[in-house]
């Protein structure tokens, strides 16, 4: 039996999958209302890229669940790619701190308030993915083995 990965691991696995199906779901609401311009004005987006933005959504989404079938082969690939946007997502966070207190002048105090929660948020689930992966002996052992060889099947009776 194939040994399963450490807690930490399936957790960042598991909010990988979330994030997969909830971008395929936003992917097919697009596409299927691809030609309805008053949805789409309701929103604020632009009806003529719709159907376009809904394919990118479902090419993200399909990604996102080969990047954690990747994890949960022990790559070092994924791992990396999954720090390398956790980082740029704290960075972003980090951007939308600094702002919120403009986004806040704008939106007459409240705004700014739920940027800053949001980011604050943001960057604690971010850290908690980081620790998951770097952090704990179980998974530095998991991405350092390599997984064990198949055993080889017996030959048939003659």
């Amino acid at each position: 039996m194939e040994p399963r990965p450490p807690g930490g691991v399936r957790f960042v696995g598991g909010l990988l999958k979330l994030n997969a199906i909830l971008t395929a779901l936003g992917a097919v609401v697009l596409i299927a209302k691809s030609g309805d311009d008053a949805f789409f004005e309701l929103l604020g987006v632009d009806p003529e890229s719709a159907g376009y933005r809904g394919l990118l959504s479902l090419l993200i989404a399909g990604l996102t669940w080969v990047l954690v079938i990747a994890l949960y082969d022990r790559s070092r690939g994924a791992r990396a790619i999954v720090a390398v946007v956790t980082g740029i997502r704290i960075a972003l966070d980090v951007a939308a701190l600094v702002g919120a207190s403009g986004i806040s002048a704008l939106m007459g105090g409240v705004g700014g308030n739920i940027v800053r929660a949001a980011a604050v948020i943001d960057i604690m689930f971010s850290l908690l993915i980081l620790y998951f992966l770097y952090g704990t002996p179980s998974a530095t052992e998991w991405f350092a083995e390599e997984p064990p060889p198949p055993v080889p099947m017996p030959p048939p009776p003659a």
